[in-house]
Order: C-alpha cells, then structure tokens, then sequence
C-alpha cells in the first residue's frame, strides 16, 4: 500500500495496533443459559445490559456477529455490478433509500451482533448508521470487504502521526523550490482559454491567480464555498453530501492502567465515545477515544475541550476498567491531552470524509470515481474521489497520482516518475 511505502521513504515507524482483551459495552440476550432460564421460570427472555471482554460474550452473539460479516459480503457481491457506478446495481433505487440502521434492525436478529456491527460502521463513516444508506455501504464493501474495513484498515498505526506525512512532503517540496502558500483559501474558481483564474482570500484580503491546471482537493461537500465558472458537475452531487464527524482525544499517562488494549460500545448505549485504542508509545502508556456523529458536533469546539477531558477520562475508567464501580486511581489524572477536533477545522468541518446522503447517489448517478471525474482543467482529489480506500488516507494518496498522471498527460510531459 501507498501510505506504507511513504512512511518507509520518511523513515517513519509503522507499529502493529495490538487487538488483544478488547473489552465491549453491549446488550445481549446471555445465551443458552440465560434462555434455559427464562424458559424454566417462565419469564421473558429479555436484553440485557453487558459491560465487559467481547470473548467472554454469548457464543451465540460472537457467531452471529461473524455471519452478519459474511451476510453482508454476499449481499455486496450480489447486488453491486460495478463499485464504479452503484447506481446500476440490482434495484439500485431500493438500496440507496434503505439506510444500514434499518437494514441492521430488520437483518440481524441477534443483539449482541447488532450492537457490535453497529459501532463498527459507526467508526468507519463517522456518522450514525440512519444517516447513509446500504448501497453505498454495499458499495464500500464490494470493493474492499467487511474484515478489510473493520479489521484490515486498523492492523498498523504511524507511531509519528500520519499527519507528519504531510509535514514532511510540504518540508520536501520546499527544498525543491515548490511555493506553498498556507492561511489562504480559494473563493473563485473560471475557466478560460488561456488557462484558470483563482481568487484567493487571506488575512481579509483577495488576491488573483492563473494556473495552466488546477487540482481541486477540498472535501466534495465544500465545493459549494468555491465560486466555479462554470459551474462543476460534480456539485449538485456535492450538495447532496455532508462531512463525517470526529474528534480524536488523547490521554498521555505516566503508568499503564488498563490490560485490554481496545474499547467499543454501541452508540445506543454509550455515552458520547464509542470506541477507544491503547496508543501507547515504549515508556508512554496513551488511549486514543473517539467522539462520532452527533456526538462529535455536540462536543467540538474549544470551549468544550474541559468536558471532552473529563468524557474520555470517564469513559476509559467505564469502559477499560476490571471494576468500572472501583476505577484504578491512576486514571484521574492523564499527564497530557492531544487533541484532533476536525469539526472544528476551517473549510473541512468534520472527518474523515465526505459521504453522500440516503438516495444521492441513484438521483444523481455520482459516486467516488465519477465524482473525481476531470472537467476541463480541473482536476479533483481527495479520498471521497478515491476508487479504492475511499475515506482513508490511503485513498487520498491514491487520487493525487490519479490527479498528477491526469495533468502530466494534458500538458504531453509523459507519465508521473
């Protein structure tokens, strides 16, 4: 993969994310025993409420969350011809008005599956399972695969960041003589014959450009903030889109007091975090949580930053702890705190990515590739653009040497080195 030989060329550290003792939050119906019970007593056979390691839960539960996995695999094969274009799949329309909540509800009978698959897609798409509908997941997973999203897709972090990817090739670029002009943001956007007029704005002030070739790498739903001439086709498509939303709170503690190294909880349980990671560096015991959906838009800002200290706080003590009644008193108090509050960010609002609302994609017949579909001398990146890896990095270094290679071809300087 791209990001990998990247972190290579910068002598980055990739480190496996380690999976073991993953403790869960989650309703269940407690298996044989608890049925066999409720039979003898004649008494309902009720959901209740399970805090605790997700090997430990009803067997019953883990086999059905494994199957509705596969389910869901089969289903993409069988109704998306083409991860290209979603809107030709087998009732296409059907699909794309079903959101994955519903979908999830009428599909999955057990509930301790439902939950854990619901948090999982809930981490994928930062945005709560009624908000998109089952084609486009369908899609996702026709070109990727259920295990590659939820498994795959998190086996290795960066231990520098992945963000220092970008620092370190704008640093490059730098040395090789290539402007980068921070603190400004396109307004207008024409095409003319001779090339393409840009205004930008910075410190309150409009200034006037023109390039040869543009690439557009803003997220699709912001495309709306840029004035084209003329107007792209991509945008109607665009606002019909919305951002994912998250925010990412790191506790930097002096000694290590969890044994799990992850935690997830159905979103219809928890409180406002869902899933958290041990992050932890030789000698720098950290957690990473996650603020998703609602959840993230409710606590952005940096007013909120106290209350989303004491919310990871609490709910690693909830979540990671043997006893969560008796928290280990290491916990209280976190040496440091590292924050990625992407709502928060100018002229993105949100992460990791675009995603299109329930029945944009059949109104429109636009989907990733065709969204990043050339128009002139524009040219678009971006990971909603992505053929594969769509929302992760991974897609969005894949639309720069889609977008690159684009260029080098419009101006005859032969294929990308």
């Amino acid at each position: 993969k791209e990001v990998w030989r990247i972190c290579e060329e910068f002598g980055l550290t990739i480190v496996a994310q380690e999976d073991k003792g993953i403790r869960c939050h989650v309703n269940t119906h407690g298996g044989l025993f608890s049925w066999l019970k409720g039979l003898l007593s004649g008494l309902e056979w009720k959901e209740e409420e399970y805090l605790g390691s997700l090997n430990k839960l009803p067997l019953s539960d883990l086999f059905e969350y494994g199957k509705a996995g596969k389910k869901l695999d089969s289903l993409a094969k069988e109704v998306i011809i083409d991860p290209k274009a979603p809107w030709t799949a087998k009732d296409a329309e059907k699909w794309d008005s079903i959101s994955v909540e519903e979908w999830i509800e009428k599909e999955i009978g057990n509930v301790g599956a439902r939950c854990i698959v619901r948090a999982m897609v809930l981490a994928v798409f930062c945005a709560r399972t009624t908000e998109y509908s089952m084609l486009m997941f369908l899609a996702a997973l026709a070109d990727e695969s259920w295990d590659m999203f939820c498994v795959g897709a998190q086996s290795h972090r960066v231990m520098e960041g992945v963000g220092s990817i970008g620092t370190l090739m704008g640093k490059r670029l730098q040395e090789e003589g290539v402007q980068i002009q921070l603190n400004s943001y396109v307004i207008g956007c024409e095409q003319k014959s001779d090339g393409v007029a840009l205004k930008m704005k910075s410190a309150g002030i409009v200034k006037s450009m023109v390039a040869k070739e543009v690439i557009i790498t803003v997220p699709a739903p912001h495309y709306k903030d840029i004035a084209f001439k003329p107007v792209i086709p991509q945008l109607p498509y665009s606002q019909d889109m919305y951002m994912g939303k998250v925010i990412k709170t790191v506790l930097a503690y002096k000694e290590k007091w969890w044994k799990c190294e992850a935690g997830m909880a159905d979103p219809k349980l928890a409180g406002p975090i869902t899933l958290m990671f041990d992050v932890s560096h030789p000698g720098e015991p950290m957690l990473a949580t996650f603020f998703y959906g609602a959840n993230a838009e409710m606590y952005t800002g940096d007013d909120k930053k106290e209350k989303r200290r004491q919310l990871a706080i609490r709910t690693a003590q909830e979540l990671l702890s043997e006893d969560p009644t008796i928290p280990d008193p290491r916990s209280n108090d976190p040496l440091s705190v590292v924050e990625g509050d992407w709502p928060s960010v100018p002229f993105i609002a949100g992460a990791y990515a675009g995603v299109p609302k329930i029945g944009a994609i059949t109104k429109h017949k636009m989907h990733r590739q065709t969204l990043g579909k050339p128009f002139g001398k524009l040219h678009f990146a971006g990971t909603e653009t992505s053929e594969h890896w769509a929302g992760y990095i991974e897609g969005g270094v894949l639309t720069g040497y889609r977008a690159a290679d684009e260029i080098a071809s419009s101006m005859g300087l032969g294929e990308r080195a």
